[in-house]
């Protein structure tokens, strides 16, 4: 397969026999057609790794890799293991993109000469899309505004700007993915996608902001990574405050965004605690009136 302009797309499978097949399509039917599509079933116990090996059979771009459940930073990289293209993008097996997703993102990512490229996306509830597109279409030129970007952007330092944290919105260069993934650790289990963009921030030149959304992200009830539990999530919350004080400590600006960093933090605890009801996260109100 030729590896100039081939696109690696990465979908990590587990258990989503209900909504896979509407995944793969959409990927199969892109309008861009030098796609390598990687198939990573993590051990799955229902029937999505026969899915995947009966698209296997008709698509001749598609390679399933079956391995035992390990989680999905540890599927994401088998998928990166296995990836020749020149760029890379991710799809999560139970959501679904838009067909001139990767002819697009490919025309842009060229056209900036960009080491990636993020879009927007679509929040769908009850089939119901709503675009959210929370910043102007633009090339950032990192070199030169790379602590700014994060601060703005990334850690949200400021509430004007909104890049969202998942990998599945952009297209990257393979060798800047491949290089950035390795710093989130295969036990992470929340906040991934944030430590691999801060990565890829830190680590790249430019990135452009086109603001189109392409990616369905489907909201589930059944949906065990969207399920509220706010006590395990304020204690995930701080695993990845300290996993990205490393990251920013191993690239030489952890002062430089420690403010924007505890802001992040700060507003996110409080989005946890807000949402807690019988979770028996409680604050304390102490009034003193005659002080």
């Amino acid at each position: 397969m030729e590896k100039q302009g081939l696109i690696s797309v990465i979908v990590p499978v587990y258990n989503v026999e209900k909504y896979l097949e509407a995944c793969i399509k959409s990927i199969v039917n892109q309008t861009y057609k030098h796609l390598q599509i990687i198939l990573v079933d993590d051990g799955s116990t229902d029937s999505s790794g026969q899915i995947c090996d009966l698209y296997e059979k008709r698509d001749g771009r598609i390679r399933v890799i079956h391995q035992k459940n390990a989680g999905l930073v540890s599927a994401r990289k088998t998928g990166l293991m296995a990836a020749d293209g020149e760029y890379v993008g991710f799809v999560d097996s139970d959501d679904y993109i838009d067909a001139d997703m990767y002819q697009d993102l490919l025309q842009a990512i060229r056209e900036s000469q960009a080491d990636f490229v993020h879009t927007g996306y679509f929040d769908e509830r009850n089939g119901v899309a709503k675009a959210i597109l929370q910043y102007e279409e633009a090339k950032s030129y990192l070199a030169d505004q790379r602590i700014k970007f994060m601060q703005d952007y990334v850690l949200k330092f400021n509430r004007n700007h909104n890049m969202l944290h998942g990998v599945v919105v952009k297209l990257f260069k393979r060798e800047l993915i491949t290089k950035c993934y390795q710093n989130v650790p295969d036990c992470q289990s929340y906040g991934e996608d944030l430590l691999a963009t801060c990565a890829c921030v830190l680590e790249s030149g430019s990135v452009y902001m086109k603001k189109k959304a392409y990616y369905h992200y489907v909201y589930r009830m059944d949906s065990l990574s969207r399920k509220n539990d706010e006590v395990r999530m304020a204690v995930s919350l701080a695993e990845l405050y300290k996993s990205l004080q490393g990251l920013f400590k191993q690239y030489g600006c952890s002062e430089a965004l420690e403010d924007a960093l505890n802001y992040w933090f700060k507003e996110n605890l409080q989005g946890v605690i807000a949402t807690s009801k019988d979770s028996g996260i409680c604050i304390h109100r102490y009034f003193y009136p005659d002080v």
